[in-house]
């Protein structure tokens, strides 16, 4: 799982707050759910 102290130093750099931060990260989470439920329940069609 992603955590905010392994990026630190970027969120830094870009002014990102902790909190804003922590929501980035729960929204990109909930992302790359829904695209590996979707990839893994559905057949893809080239």
């Amino acid at each position: 799982m992603i955590k905010y102290s392994d990026y630190e130093e970027y969120f830094n750099k870009i002014n990102i707050t902790k909190d804003e931060a922590s929501v980035l990260i729960g929204y990109l989470t909930a992302l790359a759910e829904i695209g590996i439920n979707n990839f893994v329940e559905k057949e893809m069609i080239v």
